[in-house]
């Protein structure tokens, strides 16, 4: 920007354009008036006069400097919310590329974006002290079609065991209030609820107070921020699943080790996010920690992770992505297949789409090795998550839906190949037909005259000789209704059993038995039972004497 400011050259603005286009286009291009320097020259280079030194010739330059700095001031403004912006987006990309690499990343098969915030107070369970909280939503979207939100929630105190797992779980009332933009809420049941009386701005959008009457769940606001993206890209959503993820820190009562130990049962609770009331059974043991370090631990189950950090702070902010991302990425790999094993379900017999099919599969299986990852712990924490989730068991799905639809394309394309056969076979025999006239027509005006005594088949055809022009047409036809008859009479005869009475087959008791219901109450009928059966039993000796 400061080469175009000092040198005002078409160069100076394409490279600017080729570096920035959608600044360029929004705050660069609607100040900038193009003229040719050899044609038109500056109003100021000409020689003065003695009425232009009556005008007051220094108040054009005046404005034209200001309208300069105004605009690198409001492009220096520009620049600098995007960059705050950009912030933990680069962090993430460079966390990502420390964790995972291979030809997902470097195809780009996915975008990440930072949503708009939105401010909230949340009260947890057994407390009456409220907790405020700024969400920065993080939004990943993935060339499949999946959708990725992510939301923290921090509290600045002492969370004992009920408290924490209500934190863990999604459907657990908490929030009492909450501060949130137009584009977040537009179009929702929560529009209705929004007072916008005090007029605050949220980046240039009107940001409303929602006094919730009952506490809202995470939940509510996860879908609040996904119906906010399926709105803006006009799509909608067919499965979601929500996965919390807790790091806690060290508590203070006592060591690390005394912890684990007197606290066994609150451990398995968390570990395991159970409830909270009553007793944990005997036989339920800890889970497997999947940590490689003595300072934390990590344990990653079917509906939620908790890192439990022993000693020193717990890791915060961007030190919390070197987890985050690797459990993101188990629960993009789950979802991916739980998607795929939803579209194989639909039997398809298209050649186009059962291809797109097996090459999603195969591109999803080699995901699933974990090629993309580059630490041997992460390895073992994504292959824990998904045979948790019952990876391998959807695989297995999807491999026999595939094998499935490949046989009934295999089947649908020889159905396709036989109909095909049979209509080349019909237009050939046409053809032949047409061809067949004229040698049938000298065929039958070669029968010789009438002799006595001879052979009746000669008749018909003496007859149709008889009719020159229309004889090998009449010829044609009687051989046509004889095959068209024959085949009819086969249809019948391999139809006929099913319409034919059935005849009984097997053997026949020679007593007959008769069974009558004396009540429906077990007492009442099982006197009669006892003597039916000591009856048949008789009656079964008697036949074998």
């Amino acid at each position: 920007m400061a080469e175009l400011a000092e040198t005002k050259s078409f160069a100076s603005l394409a490279k600017l354009f080729l570096h920035h286009p959608i600044i360029t286009m929004r705050h660069v291009l609607p100040n900038i008036r193009l003229t040719r320097r050899d044609v038109k020259r500056s109003e100021w280079d000409k020689p003065s006069t003695p009425s232009d030194q009556e005008q007051p010739i220094s108040m054009p330059a005046v404005e034209s400097d200001q309208d300069d700095v105004d605009t690198l001031k409001l492009l220096a403004e520009a620049e600098s919310n995007m960059l705050n912006r950009q912030v933990v987006s680069a962090a993430i990309r460079r966390s990502d590329a420390n964790l995972f690499g291979g030809p997902t990343r470097d195809s780009d098969g996915f975008v990440r974006l930072m949503l708009r915030e939105s401010y909230h107070d949340f009260v947890l369970p057994g407390s009456d002290e409220r907790h405020h909280v700024v969400f920065e939503p993080r939004l990943l979207l993935h060339e499949s079609g999946v959708a990725q939100i992510d939301l923290v929630v921090s509290a600045e105190t002492s969370l004992d065991v009920r408290q924490l797992l209500a934190m863990m779980w999604g459907a657990e009332p908490l929030f009492v209030r909450s501060e949130m933009s137009v584009p977040l809420i537009q179009g929702t049941s929560w529009e209705s609820l929004t007072d916008f009386s005090e007029g605050k701005l949220d980046a240039d959008q009107p940001l409303g107070v929602i006094e919730h009457s009952e506490p809202a769940t995470m939940q509510d606001l996860l879908h609040m921020h996904l119906f906010a993206v399926l709105r803006i890209i006009k799509q909608s959503y067919a499965y979601w699943t929500s996965y919390p993820v807790a790091i806690v820190g060290p508590n203070p009562c006592c060591s690390p080790e005394e912890w684990q130990i007197n606290h066994q049962e609150d451990l398995i609770r968390l570990t395991n996010r159970s409830s909270y009331t009553g007793d944990v059974a005997k036989h339920v043991s800890l889970p497997a920690d999947l940590s490689l370090s003595r300072d934390h631990s990590l344990f990653a189950r079917l509906g939620s992770a908790i890192y439990l950090h022993w000693w020193g702070s717990p890791p915060k902010g961007i030190a919390e992505l070197d987890t985050v991302l690797v459990l993101e990425y188990s629960l993009l790999l789950y979802v991916r297949l739980h998607s795929l094993e939803q579209d194989v379900s639909r039997m398809v017999s298209g050649e186009r789409r059962l291809r797109a099919r097996y090459k999603e599969a195969v591109r999803l299986f080699s995901e699933l090795r974990q090629r993309d990852l580059r630490s041997g712990e992460a390895r073992d924490i994504v292959r824990h998550v998904l045979d948790d989730h019952g990876a391998p068991e959807i695989r297995k799905t999807i491999e026999t839906a595939l094998s499935l639809s490949a046989s009934a394309y295999s089947t649908r394309s020889a159905e396709r190949a036989a109909r095909r056969s049979w209509w080349i076979t019909l237009v050939a025999t046409l053809v032949g037909l047409v061809v067949a006239l004229p040698p049938l027509k000298d065929l039958l005006s070669s029968v010789p005259p009438a002799q006595p005594g001879e052979a009746w088949p000669l008749i018909p055809v003496r007859w149709m000789a008889a009719q020159e022009f229309w004889g090998p047409a009449i010829a044609l036809a009687c051989i046509l209704i004889a095959v068209t008859t024959l085949w009819v009479l086969g249809w019948f005869w391999q139809w006929r059993n099913m319409r034919l009475p059935s005849i009984r087959r097997g053997y026949k008791w020679p007593t007959e038995f008769t069974f009558i219901d004396e009540g429906s109450s077990p007492a009442a009928a099982g006197p009669r039972r006892t003597e039916l059966v000591a009856k048949l039993s008789e009656e079964v000796d008697r036949q074998r004497k």
